[in-house]
């Protein structure tokens, strides 16, 4: 009686797998959202009504190259601990805009937030990384939002900025800026590949 479900699951795996298994550590905004979407899918059905997800995308940022596996952790983070206490009526929201040379990507949440010692330690840790993250990446690979943030920088340098507001109860929000370098796409077998959507 799943079989709609089954497939999409499938779908959405077999992509996730293959863009794991890809070489290259920059792709696209587009390609990055994709995989997202992917993620997201099979969480809803696993989830079912847990929570909503929307999506507010500025075209104009979908050729940006990015660092591969940015965003997934940080959707994760979302749902696997915001929406950790949470039944129903969770919401998502990915917001991408293109502002001058820079992108501004937020992903934020209205789950049950960051209590205010840990935010003061994670913040503490971004400082700590700034000037010398290859110092810090083997200490932090098993940190999904401080590994993102150390590769961020060490592509980026002091162009890519990265910052967590939250409330206890109230949610969280991941707000980060990259610059906008256009990145050219690379085709591999059919574009649908890519997107079980």
């Amino acid at each position: 009686g799943m079989k709609d479900q089954v497939i999409t699951v499938s779908k959405c795996l077999s992509s996730m797998l293959r863009y794991n298994m890809r070489l290259e550590n920059i792709t696209t905004l587009e390609t990055e959202l994709k995989q997202v979407y992917n993620y997201i899918q099979i969480l809803k059905i696993r989830f079912e009504d847990r929570f909503t997800v929307d999506y507010e995308i500025d075209e104009a940022c979908l050729t940006c190259g990015i660092v591969k596996f940015t965003l997934q952790p940080l959707v994760e983070n979302a749902i696997t601990h915001g929406f950790r206490d949470t039944d129903t009526g969770g919401i998502l929201r990915l917001d991408i805009k293109r502002k001058g040379d820079c992108v501004r990507i937020r992903i934020a949440d209205n789950g049950c937030g960051i209590s205010k010692n840990l935010l003061l330690e994670m913040n503490k840790r971004f400082e700590q990384t700034t000037d010398h993250p290859l110092d810090y990446i083997d200490q932090y690979k098993s940190l999904g939002l401080l590994n993102v943030y150390l590769r961020l920088r060490l592509r980026y340098g002091s162009s890519c900025v990265m910052k967590i507001f939250s409330k206890e109860n109230k949610g969280t929000c991941i707000s980060m800026w990259i610059p906008y370098e256009p990145e050219k796409r690379k085709r591999i077998g059919n574009e649908k590949d890519h997107d079980c959507g």
